[in-house]
């Protein structure tokens, strides 16, 4: 399935689906307060300037993967006509017994791999600084090399990182599956599915994520207000493609 034909089904998707905005709307209010953030980082308070770049933000990203995940499992089940309407009370999927623990551990393990994966990245980071400082000296040679090798390796972490960030991409909604049907065996199964979906259909995601640019970049100049729009749009358009993913596989 093409980009576009993904997106074509999920706007004709969304248009019939009754509750979307009320099942969207703490995705979509933190999604709003993550960009509001980023334009304004310090903040004063009684005369004293403080900074929330570095702890307010993360907590807002963990909220908004739980609540999008919650929203992305009641629309599975109104695509798989296991239900006929989503409402607020969806938000709070993720966090049930059955998943919440589950979900946990393996978004731990998939940042914990994607980590490891982006340490080769940050190694050619450091040999790139100490070669180009080497190269500065007497040791000029020695220091390209060094310098070289360094940037080689940071080259090579990035696109492995990103890789790999693309074979997880599927995670949140397998773990949904194995739980529902049974079949949860740990967070590693659960990756290992992802990767196996993901496996040649890459390239795919990356174009159907990249058709959306427009949409980020209104998004941004908003200050996050299309969320309203764009954050029920991208989220079903993925969900579209899992299912596509899912119906290859078989």
């Amino acid at each position: 399935m093409k980009a576009s034909e993904t997106r074509r089904k999920a706007r004709e998707f969304l248009k019939t689906l009754s509750g979307k905005y009320q099942l969207f709307i703490v995705p979509i209010i933190l999604a709003i307060l993550a960009v509001s953030i980023s334009y304004k980082e310090t903040y004063t308070y009684n005369g004293t300037e403080f900074s929330i770049t570095e702890s307010v933000p993360g907590i807002i990203s963990i909220l908004l993967a739980l609540f999008l995940a919650s929203a992305s499992y009641a629309v599975l089940d109104v695509m798989r006509h296991k239900s006929d309407h989503v409402e607020v009370g969806d938000n709070m999927r993720v966090f049930s017994n059955e998943l919440f623990g589950k979900y946990v551990i393996t978004a731990i393990v998939k940042w914990f791999y994607i980590f490891l994966w982006s340490l080769l990245a940050f190694v050619g980071m450091i040999l790139l600084v100490a070669g180009a400082t080497a190269a500065s000296s007497k040791d000029s040679n020695v220091g390209l090399f060094v310098a070289l090798l360094g940037f080689v390796l940071m080259i090579a972490g990035f696109i492995l990182s990103i890789i790999k960030q693309y074979s997880y991409a599927m995670t949140t909604f397998v773990l949904y599956d194995a739980v529902a049907d049974g079949t949860y065996d740990g967070p590693n199964s659960v990756i290992s599915k992802s990767k196996e979906l993901m496996n040649g259909n890459k390239w795919r995601y990356f174009c159907l994520q990249f058709s959306f640019i427009g949409w980020y970049i209104l998004t941004g100049l908003t200050f996050g207000l299309l969320h309203f729009y764009t954050l029920p749009y991208t989220t079903t358009a993925t969900l579209f493609f899992y299912e596509d993913l899912l119906d290859k596989a078989e």
